[in-house]
């Protein structure tokens, strides 16, 4: 069975346009990636400076690229209350609320009485989905997995399939 893995970052070209926003998805990409590799070089353990280019993409993408900004996190939203939705309205005790401000959506599964390893265990081997164990983010996370919502459609609506089945595998039901 392939198991369905949600990748911290997968953004997805969204705009039905996506010749034109092209140049802003390369601006803003430019820009997160001299974030990450501005002022701290971990393979020399020491700070350095912003060359030209990174602070070109910088600029770029804090100058164009609101537009894809605001198609993501539409994106990203519409992921998060399809999910959210189709979870409470599984007959299963899973809950999740939408989150306020990530694209990571928090998933209840403490209805289930089942421990953190039997909720992995149920998700890796019945549903073959990869989510997080909440517990690996301390104790308060304990009973709960978390969801990247930055993924395609078809991954979240695989996902909902994925649980829907396994659940009622384990429960008897369809």
């Amino acid at each position: 069975m392939r198991i369905l893995s949600f990748p911290r970052l997968d953004l997805p070209v969204l705009s039905r346009q996506a010749q034109a926003l092209r140049h802003s998805v390369h601006h803003a990409t430019l820009a997160l990636l001299s974030a990450l590799r501005c002022f701290w070089q971990p393979s020399h353990n020491q700070y350095w400076e912003q060359d030209t280019f990174s602070a070109w993409g910088s600029y770029s993408a804090f100058k164009y690229g609101f537009r894809y900004r605001d198609e993501v996190v539409g994106y990203i939203r519409q992921m998060q209350i399809k999910l959210v939705e189709a979870l409470n309205r599984m007959p299963f005790p899973v809950k999740a609320t939408l989150p306020e401000g990530t694209f990571l959506l928090w998933v209840d599964f403490r209805g289930t009485a089942w421990s953190q390893d039997e909720i992995q265990r149920f998700l890796v081997e019945d549903a073959g989905l990869g989510f997080n164990r909440g517990d690996s983010f301390g104790v308060n996370g304990t009973g709960f997995v978390r969801i990247n919502c930055a993924v395609p459609e078809s991954r979240i609506d695989e996902a909902i399939q994925r649980l829907s089945n396994a659940f009622g595998n384990r429960c008897g039901s369809r």
